[in-house]
């Protein structure tokens, strides 16, 4: 008799402990879509002003070129701050708002540079590990 109440004691249980972590990740979620990304305007975004228009220029067209010889496509964004989060998880959701590389290929590769927080990370896609 008390293992036929354990059933649906644990049952209760289980779906309490998953109704739990559906909220935290609905949370989680949240809070990513709160992040304010900038526009992705060509294949460098130095929205923290580390380069100077010559550079910027160079390295796009080398960025261009080795996306026409490959069809990877490497960004390069420099941001002013990561805005409270840590830069894996802003590169992370970067990535996927801007939709680097192709999809069908996950091909795509960040480079982040958050020179105020001292960090600097690269995000690549599967299709390039």
């Amino acid at each position: 008799m008390i293992d036929l109440l354990r059933i649906p004691l644990l049952a209760l249980l289980l779906s309490a402990a998953l109704g739990l972590q559906a909220q935290d990740l609905q949370a989680q979620e949240s809070d990513a879509r709160q992040l304010d990304f900038p526009e992705l305007t060509g294949r460098v975004v130095d929205r923290a002003d580390l380069l100077d228009q010559a550079t910027e220029s160079r390295l796009s067209v080398q960025l261009a070129a080795h996306e026409e010889a490959t069809t990877e496509q490497l960004v390069v964004a420099t941001l002013p701050d990561l805005q409270g989060v840590t830069i894996e998880e802003y590169g992370y959701q970067l990535g996927r708002h801007w939709g680097i590389g192709q999809e069908e290929k996950d091909n795509g590769a960040l480079l982040i540079v958050a020179p105020k927080e001292r960090k600097v990370r690269i995000e690549v896609g599967y299709g390039l590990a």
